[in-house]
C-alpha cells in the first residue's frame, strides 16, 4: 500500500477522517472501504460508529448479530446506538444478550419501544440485563428513553458519567439499589436535560430521589440547556422543582401544546440562574377559545425577568390552528412594550414565527393580517437599532384531503 499511495497511512486516516465529516451516507467513505484492503479498517470506525436497529432501518438487532458474529472487531467502533425494541426482540433473547455484551465504547444509547401506547416493561422484560450492560458502560455519557414504562431510576446509580439525558414518555419506581454502589463515585451530574410529554412524574422522582449514601442522584447543578414540554399542571410543579436546582443555565427551551396552559411562574422558573440565561426559546399553541393573549402569559413573566438578567436571544414560535379564531390586534403590542422598556441591556435578537395551519377551505385573510404586525404592534421593535427582529407567517395544510 505504501508503495501504491506513497503517503503515510497516518496522513490517508486524516484524509478519511475528513472526507467523513461532510459526507452524507458515508458514500465516499463506502467507496474508499473497496478501494484498498488496508483502508477498511480506517472507513469501518466511520460506517459503524452509528447504528439504529429496526423501525425500517437498514439495521435490524439479527443483521447485528450476523455482523458482529463475522467481524467482532466492528463492536469497537460502535459509539452510538439507537436500538428500537421490538416484538421479536422478545423472543429469542439469548442471542440479544451475546450481542450486546460485546460493545464495550459506546457514547451515545437510545432505548425506545415500538408502540409507544404500551411501552416497553423496564423491570419485567428478557432483555433487561442486556439493557443494562450498555447503560452502565462507563464511556456512555448521553442517554435518551422513549415509551419506557416503570424504569427503575437506582438503575441510573452506576451512569456516573452521563453529561445528557432525554425522556419521552418515560414513568418511573423509585425502588431501592440492588446494584453494586460505590459511594466514591460522585452523582450524576447532567450538562443538558430534555423532558417530553408523559414525564412530569419522573421529573419529580428525580429531584427527590437519592442514593443508599444519601447523595441525590443527580446534580442538576451544571446542567447548561433545558428543554421541557408543560402538558398539565402537574408538570408544570415538577418543572419548578427541577428548575430550582438548575443555578447555571444557559439555554432554556419552553414548549407549551395545549392551548388551556400557560407561562404563568415562568420568570419563577428561570430564577436561579438569571445571572447565567442567554438564550429563551419558546413554541406555543394558541387560540382565543382560553383568552386574549397570544403569548399565553409570556410578557407578564418578561416583566418580571425586566431588569436583573442578561438574556441575549428570544425566540418564539406561535402554533395556530385556523378552524380556531385567532386576534389580531393590539394583544400582540404586549411583546413590543415588554422587551422595548430598559431592562434588556444584553437583548441582541427577538424572533416571532408564526406558523398557521390550515385545510383547504381555509383562506389566507389571517395570514395576510398577521403579516401587518411589524407596521402596527412591533413597531419599535422593529425600528430597534441595537436589536435584530425577525418576524415571519408561514401556512400550511394540516389535512390531506
Amino acid at each position: 500500500m505504501a508503495e501504491s499511495l506513497r503517503v503515510p497511512i497516518e496522513i490517508v486516516e486524516v484524509i478519511i477522517d475528513i472526507l467523513a465529516q461532510d459526507d452524507e451516507g458515508f458514500v465516499g467513505v463506502k467507496a474508499c472501504s473497496l478501494a484498498c484492503h488496508d483502508l477498511v479498517a480506517l472507513c469501518q470506525k466511520h460506517l459503524f460508529a452509528s447504528i439504529k436497529l429496526n423501525r425500517s432501518q437498514s439495521h435490524t438487532t439479527y443483521t447485528l448479530e450476523n455482523l458482529l458474529s463475522a467481524a467482532p472487531h466492528i463492536a469497537n467502533y460502535m459509539r452510538k446506538l439507537d436500538f428500537c425494541v421490538e416484538l421479536q426482540d422478545y423472543r429469542t433473547p439469548s442471542f440479544r444478550r451475546s450481542v450486546f455484551l460485546q460493545i464495550l465504547r459506546l457514547e451515545s444509547l437510545t432505548i425506545r419501544h415500538y408502540s409507544r401506547d404500551n411501552g416497553l416493561l423496564w423491570t419485567s422484560n428478557n432483555l433487561r440485563h442486556s439493557l443494562l450492560h450498555l447503560l452502565h458502560l462507563p464511556t456512555l455519557t448521553q442517554l435518551k428513553l422513549v415509551s419506557i414504562v416503570n424504569f427503575q431510576l437506582s438503575d441510573l446509580v452506576p451512569c456516573v458519567n452521563l453529561k445528557e439525558l432525554h425522556l419521552d414518555n418515560v414513568t418511573t419506581v423509585k425502588s431501592r439499589n440492588s446494584l453494586p454502589f460505590d459511594s466514591s463515585k460522585t452523582p450524576i451530574k447532567l450538562c443538558k436535560y430534555t423532558a417530553e410529554l408523559g414525564t412530569s412524574i419522573t421529573n419529580r422522582d428525580m429531584c427527590t430521589m437519592n442514593r443508599a449514601d444519601g447523595l441525590p442522584l443527580i446534580d442538576f447543578s451544571c446542567v447548561r440547556k433545558v428543554s421541557v414540554t408543560f402538558e398539565d399542571l402537574t408538570s408544570i410543579a415538577s418543572f419548578k422543582e427541577l428548575l430550582r436546582r438548575c443555578v447555571q443555565l444557559t439555554h432554556a427551551y419552553f414548549l407549551v401544546p395545549f392551548p388551556s396552559l400557560t407561562l404563568d411562574g415562568l420568570a419563577e422558573m428561570v430564577a436561579p440562574s438569571m445571572n447565567t440565561l442567554k438564550n429563551i426559546c419558546l413554541d406555543l399553541c394558541i387560540d382565543d377559545l382560553f383568552g386574549d393573549d397570544p403569548f399565553s402569559g409570556l410578557c407578564a413573566e418578561l416583566d418580571q425577568m425586566n431588569g436583573r438578567n442578561i438574556i441575549e436571544t428570544i425566540q418564539i414560535g406561535i402554533f395556530l390552528d385556523t378552524n380556531a379564531n385567532c386576534r389580531r390586534g393590539d394583544e400582540w403590542g404586549r411583546l413590543d412594550s415588554a422587551l422595548t422598556r430598559s431592562g434588556w441591556s444584553a437583548l441582541r435578537r427577538v424572533s416571532v414565527s408564526i406558523h398557521i395551519f390550515k385545510d383547504e377551505r381555509m383562506n389566507d385573510d389571517l395570514a395576510r393580517a398577521l403579516r401587518e404586525l411589524p407596521g402596527t404592534q412591533f413597531k419599535r421593535l422593529s425600528s430597534w437599532n441595537s436589536v435584530d427582529f425577525e418576524f415571519g407567517v408561514n401556512s400550511g395544510r394540516m389535512y390531506n384531503t
